[in-house]
């Protein structure tokens, strides 16, 4: 794919607002200085990728250069530089819009430079919020051991909390406890897709450690988390049609949640 077609195939993406934003991304000195730049958003916001044979090196050439003569490597150049500039806005604007992923780079800036009263301030509000959450997703347990992993690293490195050892080593286990909620949700959806896909291909082979897997959500309290209880009965179900507990706890888990 040449750097016209990925440039057609990115701006296309692009609903209003989106095109609007970029426009003033473009504008900004911040992220660009260069007039083309400007040119060349104006020239392929008009154009769909279906019309890309009327867009080809020698026209984009007179649009930005009309009184030089034809460069390709030139012409290149500029865009590939146009085509990293709207990738550099695509990430830009999903950590504008990822209010917890501003935040994380917040939390490595401070704890990099030990500010640490930011830094506490910050963990402390990131584990109320994911604590008041009812139903967190596989991301959400991530991120919430990221937030107690990061508060154990300060606790570990700055010996507050009164050196009580044992406090510390309890946020330890707790942060480990959100990473397997994390892996369970992760593998028990896993597994039911692959059960799934072994009814079509007609293959009896089981999922690695699918038995372990299973023992270990039964006879822990990991039931007790409704994405995790959901997906296990999801498994039973498939595996047994007749099985009438496992549809109606999946049932009252979907109302309930």
């Amino acid at each position: 794919m040449t750097n016209t077609s990925k440039i057609l195939h990115y701006i296309n993406t692009f609903d209003p607002t989106t095109l609007k934003s970029f426009k003033l991304f473009i504008d900004s000195p911040y992220f660009n200085n260069k007039e083309e730049m400007v040119i060349l958003l104006n020239l392929f916001k008009k154009t769909k990728p279906s019309e890309e044979s009327q867009l080809n090196s020698r026209v984009i050439h007179r649009k930005i250069y009309s009184k030089t003569t034809f460069n390709e490597r030139k012409l290149q150049r500029v865009l590939s530089a146009f085509l990293a500039l709207i990738e550099q806005f695509i990430a830009h604007n999903h950590l504008q819009k990822n209010e917890f992923e501003q935040q994380q780079r917040i939390l490595e800036y401070c704890e990099n430079n030990a500010l640490y009263p930011q830094l506490v301030n910050y963990l402390e509000k990131f584990e109320q919020f994911y604590q008041n959450k009812t139903v967190k997703t596989d991301t959400d347990y991530f991120d919430y051991y990221s937030i107690l992993f990061q508060k154990f690293n300060y606790y570990s490195i700055t010996n507050t909390e009164n050196s009580n050892e044992y406090k510390i080593h309890d946020l330890l286990n707790e942060a480990t406890d959100k990473l397997d909620n994390c892996y369970l949700i992760n593998k028990l959806r896993a597994i039911a897709v692959s059960h799934s896909q072994s009814k079509i291909i007609k293959t009896t082979e089981q999922t690695i450690l699918f038995n372990e897997i299973m023992e270990l959500v039964r006879d822990s309290m990991y039931l007790e988390t409704p994405l995790i209880e959901a997906y296990y009965n999801v498994i039973l179900f498939m595996k047994d049609h007749t099985n009438e507990e496992s549809f109606n706890n999946l049932q009252s888990l979907l109302q309930k949640n």
